[in-house]
């Protein structure tokens, strides 16, 4: 996977996903412009089952697009979410895996 930086209003396609936070110590490992960055279980299983490892997507996660660890930048972006679900092509929402017996 690889980060493209824009401005909303580019004329760039993208696809959002909302997900649920869950832990919040990120442990997992995915790979980002070939350096490793840690991110959280839910939003891990998220990429793994939502988009797929072929072809080019364009795709917005607040914890991969905000500064986590900036107070001031995630409050200025909690602004910017409505716009950001509105301007996307398509919005996921990721739930969580189920269980066994809701598959």
């Amino acid at each position: 996977m690889s980060i493209v930086i824009t401005q909303l209003g580019d004329s760039v396609t993208y696809q959002a996903l909302s997900y649920m936070w869950g832990d919040p110590e990120p442990k997992y490992l995915v790979q980002l412009n070939r350096k490793k960055f840690k991110v959280r279980k839910d939003l891990h299983k998220a990429l793994f089952h939502i988009f797929p490892l072929k072809g080019k997507l364009n795709f917005w996660a607040d914890e991969v697009c905000i500064n986590q660890d900036d107070m001031q930048e995630r409050e200025s972006q909690v602004s910017l979410m409505r716009d950001i679900y509105k301007e996307a092509e398509r919005v996921w929402a990721w739930l969580g895996q189920g269980t066994e017996s809701e598959k």
